[in-house]
């Protein structure tokens, strides 16, 4: 990752994707700014829409995620995605 932040039980990344594509077509980045949510290790939801994601935006994505123990299956994520954030 390019930049990194921690505080205790979270963790905030974010990647430059023109030297790090191979990781950002691993994780199915198509377009820049891309917020990708994690929860254990496993993907939650990705948000692409960086006009109306704004901090206070950020702050509900996040606070509104399940909290996972593993990969969300196909079958299962409409229980999860997507998460509304405004």
């Amino acid at each position: 990752a390019a930049y990194q932040t921690r505080r205790r039980r979270h963790a905030f990344a974010a990647v430059d994707c023109y030297r790090f594509g191979h990781l950002c077509h691993k994780q199915g980045v198509e377009d820049t700014p891309t917020f990708t949510l994690f929860s254990n290790g496993h993907k939650v939801a990705t948000i692409t829409d960086a006009e109306t994601f704004d901090s206070d935006s950020m702050k509900g994505f996040v606070e509104k995620a399940p909290v996972l123990s593993g990969p969300v299956k196909e079958t299962e994520s409409k229980r999860y995605l997507p998460i509304e954030y405004r």
